[in-house]
This record gives C-alpha cells, structure tokens and sequence, in this order.
C-alpha cells in the first residue's frame, strides 16, 4: 500500500478495536514506506485519534477505554472544532 493509502485506510478508523484490525490489515497487505515515518512522525495517528475524543465528548463514540485517553497526546483544537464548540455552548444558553 502507497503512504496515501496507508493513511486513508487508518482514517476510516473509529476506535481503538478497528485501528488495531486495520493496522493488522495494513500490514497484511504490505507498506511501501515505513510505518512510523507515515503515521507517527507525521501526526496523522494523534490527529486520528484524537478525533476519537472530540467523537467521545460529543456523546457519539461510548466505547473507548478510560485508560486509552491518558496515551494520547492532546492537540490543541482547529478553528472548526472552536467554532462547534461555541455553537453547542450558544445553543444549551438558549434552551
């Protein structure tokens, strides 16, 4: 699998269970190029999951594991998860 592919395989994962069968995948298949070079060096991994936590915070992901969140590396959010953010916040003031 090329870099790009690598990486759009692993983004389709939704937690922790279907990143490690999709990393087995992956490895199946073969790697042109080095995984920790595409995934980790890159930030792709902590960018993925970390949206785990924004999927978890929102109420829509229920089953990371407690533990798992204190190995991720915690980035600060884009402007688009601000935004969300303030807009949920604005939305429970005026109920």
């Amino acid at each position: 699998m090329s870099p790009a592919e690598v990486i759009a395989y692993m983004q389709t994962s939704r937690n922790e269970e279907e990143w490690n069968k999709n990393y087995d995948e992956v490895c199946k298949r073969g790697i042109n190029g080095n995984w920790w070079e595409i995934m980790m060096m890159s930030g792709i991994a902590n960018k993925i999951r970390q949206g785990w936590l924004g999927l978890m915070a929102k109420g829509l992901l229920k089953d990371l594991t407690p533990g798992y969140v204190n190995n991720i590396e915690l980035l600060p959010p884009d402007e688009a998860e601000i935004e969300a953010i303030k807009a949920e916040r604005n939305a429970k003031r005026t109920q």
